[in-house]
């Protein structure tokens, strides 16, 4: 008895030690399953987030350029108001020369004094100023850039690659 005894010992034993093992592997496999599941929904919250991220992202992007245009367009239109006012000023300054000097000099003394007066007028905290062309576009006077008087600039391009006659057209409207 003694035999079937330990016989049935150790087949309990062995039972043990398959279920423990079967066990194991059952639970490394869930372990597995659910380290692959995690991975996963770490992965799908990363690019969830960083799609959110680009999307709202591009919106200030947007914001910040809508912002910059609006605030050109006032500067623009600022700067034009500037300008006209200047000239509206140097127009009644010539006005005055043209009234005192009229009938005292000749008419090419009378386009220096004029051509001098808008040479050395300022705009912009100094930096804008004012040059002269004909109506063909020719350079008359320029008061830093000598090299242009003369020249034809109906077809120079500023840096946005549009002409002098198309900014001067611009201008007009």
């Amino acid at each position: 008895m003694k035999k079937s005894h330990s016989l049935h010992r150790l087949y309990q034993r062995y039972i043990r030690i398959v279920l423990s093992i079967t066990i194991g592997a059952l639970g490394f496999v869930w372990l597995g399953y659910e380290y692959h599941a995690a991975h996963n929904d770490l992965v799908r919250i990363e690019h969830e987030y960083m799609e959110e991220t680009k999307t709202e992202l591009r919106q200030i992007i947007e914001t910040l350029i809508s912002g910059a245009q609006f605030r050109r367009k006032q500067s623009q239109q600022h700067a034009m108001d500037t300008i006209k006012e200047r000239m509206d000023e140097i127009f009644l300054q010539m006005d005055a020369i043209l009234k005192r000097i009229h009938n005292q000099e000749s008419s090419n003394q009378i386009k220096h004094h004029l051509e001098t007066l808008l040479m050395a007028s300022r705009f912009a905290d100094g930096k804008g100023y004012f040059w002269i062309l004909d109506s063909n576009h020719t350079m008359l006077a320029h008061p830093y850039d000598s090299t242009l008087v003369k020249r034809n600039l109906a077809n120079l391009e500023d840096i946005e690659g549009k002409t002098l006659t198309g900014l001067i057209e611009e201008y007009e409207e």
